[in-house]
Parts: structure tokens; sequence; C-alpha cells
């Protein structure tokens, strides 16, 4: 049977500009491009959504998307969409390509949307519960009440921002990076807030998880010629709750799973250098 999922979380619209640099301008302190290649994907909990999907979960998707993007989002991740805004989130890039792809500039098309509505969900018909937070409005001080949290893995974006995990004090499994849960300390950071289990990222390095049961590990696979890594960490959190077992907490194997999903991620066609 497949694994039944709720995801809750912000939907972002990538767009990447490949650019090839040939000069500087003569009139203002700018470098002069040419265009190689352009594409747009969605990503942020979308891209969670879409890799739950490939993974053989059936996922039931609240987030924030324009009337507009709403079939194409659909089409894209395979999940039951349920909300609908005003406007979809959008992040652009752009890149210099200097043998190897960097990031230039990032334009951030970002507003807070309206609160959620969640009270007509019966959390009873999934095995999982999901949230991807990016902190741009659906993960409401309401909606965060409402959600089971014997069952409710979370992943927060916290990177950039004084706020914290404690407002998830209490779920059952936070998944962040390595600047957000310091694998030195994840122990620790599972007691303080009460979670039964806890992992950390470290990009390219190693996976750490933390339960009851004591610390596993992971290490990746070393992907190379990739244009970036951008949507990895979301690949992988796909990965682990597609697998993870909030009742057997079979860390492990979970891990293991992120790892292999994160790679196919990083190593499809369109993000070839």
């Amino acid at each position: 049977m497949k694994k039944s999922a709720l995801l809750i979380g912000d939907t972002i619209l990538d767009k990447y500009n490949y650019l090839k640099p040939t000069g500087l301008s003569l009139e203002t302190p700018t470098i002069k491009t040419e265009p190689i290649s352009f594409r747009q994907e969605f990503g942020g909990a979308a891209n969670v959504a879409s890799c739950l999907s490939k993974l053989g979960c059936n996922v039931d998707f609240v987030t924030s998307i324009s009337k507009e993007d709403f079939n194409d989002l659909q089409a894209v991740t395979g999940a039951n969409i349920k909300s609908v805004f005003p406007r979809t989130q959008a992040k652009e890039r752009y890149y210099l390509v200097r043998g190897e792809s960097y990031k230039y500039l990032q334009i951030n098309r970002c507003d807070v949307i309206p609160e959620v509505n969640i009270s007509d969900l019966n959390f009873d018909d999934y095995d999982i519960v999901i949230v991807s937070d990016y902190r741009l409005g659906i993960m409401s001080e309401s909606v965060i009440k409402m959600l089971p949290k014997t069952k409710t893995v979370v992943q927060m974006q916290v990177s950039d921002s004084n706020e914290v995990f404690a407002k998830y004090s209490g779920f059952h499994c936070i998944v962040g990076n390595n600047s957000e849960i310091p694998q030195d300390s994840i122990s620790r950071f599972m007691n303080d807030n009460s979670i039964q289990c806890c992992v950390s990222t470290a990009g390219k390095d190693r996976v750490v998880g933390a339960s009851n049961s004591g610390e596993v590990s992971g290490t990746p696979e070393q992907v190379k010629s990739v244009k970036d890594y951008h949507g990895a960490g979301e690949a992988f959190y796909a990965g682990f709750c597609s697998r993870y077992d909030t009742v057997m907490q079979n860390l492990r194997e979970s891990i293991e799973v992120g790892i292999e999903s994160a790679s196919r991620f990083l190593t499809r066609a369109e993000n070839e250098l």
C-alpha cells in the first residue's frame, strides 16, 4: 500500500538564468553578459511534494500557489493541491559561468500569504504529516497548534533568520542543516526541544541522525559536474520522509533513502554542466 502523506509548506518558483561574461560596460560599473540558458522549477515545498510522489507516496499538499500556476504545479508534483492564493512565491537567480557556475545575484519576490485553514483535514487519514516551512506564512501559529505532534516531521529554514525551532518543540522529528542543528550537539538539541528524532545534514559531508536509541550517520555520494546544489536538501528531506515510520523510527534506513533521493535529484539531466 502506498504511503499517505500530508505535506504543508511554501511553494517557491525558482528561476535560473545562466550567463556568459563578455566584458565590462564602459558606461556603468557592470558586467556585460550573453545568455546561455534558462530554466524554471517549482522549488521549496513543491520540490518535496514532487520527490515524494516519485518515491511512490500519495501526497495531499497544502501550499501557496496562484490560480495561473495551479495546474502546472499539480502536474509536476503529482500531488493533490489543497490551497490557492493570489500569487506564487518566486526567486530568480543569475549565474555567471566561468568554468563552474556560481551565484551572482538572487531576486526574491516572496510575500507573506493569508492564513491557511486546515480545519477540514482529518489527520487520521495520513501515515505521516510533513512540514516544509520557509517562513512565508503557511505555518501560522493556529496551523501549528492543529498538527498531530506524534506523527509530524518538520523541516524549517532558519539559516538567515533569528527565528528558531522553538515553535516546533515537542514535535516528533526535525530535519535541518548543520548550521541549524549542529551535528556535534544533535542529541542535546533533540533533548532540549523534546523531540524524539532529529536529523542534521551538511551538504556534501555526512548526515547525522539521533533518536532515543542513539546516533547514526550516513555519507552522501560525491556528485560532480552539476550546475548547482540548490534543492538537494528538499530531495533528501522527501526521501527521508518517504521511508520514515514515526512508530518504528527506522532512522538509519530513512537517512539512506534520503541520501539516494538527493543524489538522483542532483544528477538529473537539466542540472548537468
